[in-house]
C-alpha cells in the first residue's frame, strides 16, 4: 500500500516504521492519503480515433466510459475495438440486420447475395468469430 503526504505530494510505500511517527492512525490520516498509482487506459472517440487517458485525471469521463464498454486496457484492444464497428457498419450499409436471438442461437437476415459475399462473411467472423 503506498501513501501520498496531503502537503508535499510524497509517495512512500507503506511499512511499519511510519507509526512510530504518530500516535494514532487520525494523527497519520491528517498529514497522509491512500496513493493509488494512476492507471492507463485507452477509449474510442466520436471520430473513430484512440485516445489515452489516466484515470487519475479524468475520473468522471471514465465513469461514462465504463457504462457504456468504451475503455481499453490497450492500444491493440481499442484497435480492435474499432475494426468492430467498422465491420458492423460495413453490414448495415450493406442492408444486414439482427433478427433476434434465441438461447445461445443468433439469428441474421441474409439473402443469398450476403450469403454468397465474402465480405459480409468475413465482417461477421470478425464481429462473432474470433477472440475477445
Amino acid at each position: 500500500m503506498k501513501l501520498r503526504n496531503k502537503k508535499t505530494g510524497e509517495i512512500i510505500i507503506l511499512i511499519d516504521h511510519i507509526f512510530d511517527n504518530y500516535k494514532t492512525l487520525t494523527e497519520l490520516s491528517e498529514e497522509w492519503e491512500d496513493y493509488e498509482e494512476p492507471k492507463t487506459e485507452f477509449y474510442i472517440t466520436a471520430w473513430g480515433d484512440i485516445r489515452e487517458y489516466t484515470t487519475e485525471n479524468e475520473r468522471f469521463a471514465f465513469k461514462q466510459k465504463l457504462e457504456i464498454g468504451n475503455y481499453f486496457s490497450s492500444r491493440e484492444e481499442a484497435e480492435k475495438a474499432v475494426e468492430k464497428l467498422k465491420a458492423w457498419k460495413r453490414l448495415k450499409d450493406k442492408g444486414f440486420r439482427f433478427d433476434g436471438f434465441v438461447r445461445d442461437v443468433i439469428y441474421f437476415n441474409l439473402d443469398e447475395e450476403q450469403i454468397q459475399n465474402k465480405s459480409v462473411l468475413m465482417d461477421l467472423d470478425l464481429l462473432f468469430g474470433g477472440e475477445e
